[in-house]
């Protein structure tokens, strides 16, 4: 029998931080600068000029923070445009790069000290501050899922591959260097996708690994 595979250290949490959603409500032009202050922001935050700064060293062109917004057709016709998501939270529609960082506040993506903005850690889901239509809250949810759980679920199918289709929930949270919660709750995933069956009698799982076709 081949021992299956068993982990010593991890890099990241197995379980990824859930994804807020405001790439896909926003779109990349209107979270470009947000993403900066939370990639590229110094632990003390960044100041405007300094994001302006980051604009003309990656050829983005002078004066980048006041540069117009391109105008264009929704990416997405159905959900809420910038327009409407600044009336939800009471702040003027964005006519250039600067005028986002107030929406960015009302939309708890960033914080400002009156001087430096930083990434909020946890910022809220975007569903739990903007009124978004239902497709749109389930495309959020299962993109959400998706990133946060495939690659963990792949560790644990591995498992199951390699001889390990007996496990607990414990045994797992050992073998692959993760909290039991997270095991759980991937397992509740990789069910819901159809990759894996799992047959439980008491605190005892079986593993079965779906077939391409069956998974959804």
């Amino acid at each position: 029998m081949v021992e299956p595979p068993r982990w010593s250290r991890r890099a990241r949490p197995p379980v990824w931080a859930p994804d807020p959603g405001w790439g896909s409500v926003l779109g990349f032009q209107e979270i470009e600068v947000a993403n900066v202050i939370e990639w590229f922001g110094k632990p003390d935050g960044v100041s405007a000029d300094e994001i302006d700064a980051w604009g003309a060293d990656h050829h983005r062109g002078p004066d980048w923070l006041d540069q117009p917004l391109r105008q264009g057709p929704p990416s997405r016709p159905d959900w809420p445009s910038l327009a409407e998501l600044a009336g939800q939270v009471d702040v003027p529609e964005a006519t250039t790069r600067r005028e986002l960082l107030p929406l960015y506040l009302a939309l708890h993506m960033i914080s400002f000290d009156g001087l430096r903005y930083r990434a909020v850690e946890h910022p809220p889901s975007a569903e739990d501050v903007v009124q978004l239509p239902a497709q749109a809250v389930t495309f959020l949810k299962s993109s959400r899922a998706v990133k946060q759980y495939t690659g963990y679920a792949a560790d644990i199918v591995s498992v199951a591959l390699w001889g390990g289709t007996e496990q607990t929930v414990a045994s797992l949270a050992e073998r692959t260097c993760a909290s039991e919660d997270e095991v759980r709750a991937t397992l509740e995933y990789a069910e819901s996708r159809g990759l894996l069956q799992i047959d439980r009698t008491g605190d005892n799982l079986s593993l079965t690994v779906r077939s391409r076709r069956h998974a959804r």
